[in-house]
């Protein structure tokens, strides 16, 4: 299902559960030590602020691994900058949704680092399969604050202080989970508000 506004604008709903039931996938009981990051390899999700805290945070230290689902214009420039850290950073580029699924429920952590969103369906997603989401609090996030560990200052040592708070986090709370009708609602908003 796609829309389309008056304004030539077109707007593509995208949450990975709506082809599969998340349930399916809910937390493993057996986490291993992954952290996700989930999007376009461009300036705008900027992925290297998520690479960068990740390499200067504890779960590098402790050896988690940090996995890249996404392609993008950067991806080249990015494999070549961190081929050093070819054992800890996995480039996965596109992969079916329920690959990501997958390694959502087997992670402690997503981390997010667009320079903005309109609202990011993927937070709410992790947070169901319970890992740790890391995110800039976006306007669309305010109401879900408590539930994130935020990004206070949009830089690679916010991002790294982010991960620290998640990584000494024994527990978090889950955000009241959306049922689909709730997220095509969403969808509607977001499409009236482009129209």
């Amino acid at each position: 299902m796609s829309f389309t506004s008056k304004k030539k604008v077109k707007f593509i709903p995208t949450p990975i559960f709506s082809e599969l039931k998340i349930s399916q996938y809910k937390s493993q009981k057996n986490k291993r030590k992954w952290i996700l990051f989930v999007g376009r390899l461009d300036d705008n999700k900027n992925p290297e602020f998520a690479i960068e805290g990740f390499i200067n945070s504890s779960y590098f230290e402790h050896g988690f691994h940090l996995h890249l689902f996404g392609e993008g214009i950067l991806k080249l420039d990015l494999i070549r900058k961190y081929s050093t850290f070819i054992e800890k950073i996995h480039f996965h580029g596109n992969c079916p949704n329920n690959e990501v699924l997958n390694y959502m429920g087997s992670s402690d952590a997503l981390i997010i680092t667009s320079v903005s969103e309109g609202f990011p369906k993927v937070a709410i997603e992790a947070n169901e399969m319970g890992c740790k989401v890391v995110s800039p609090v976006y306007n669309s996030l305010q109401p879900y604050r408590n539930y994130l560990f935020p990004i206070e200052e949009y830089s690679v040592q916010g991002v790294s202080t982010a991960l620290e708070k998640a990584f000494k986090a024994p527990k978090f709370s889950k955000i009241p989970f959306f049922e689909e009708y709730e997220v095509l609602k969403l969808y509607e908003k977001d499409y009236h508000e482009l129209s």
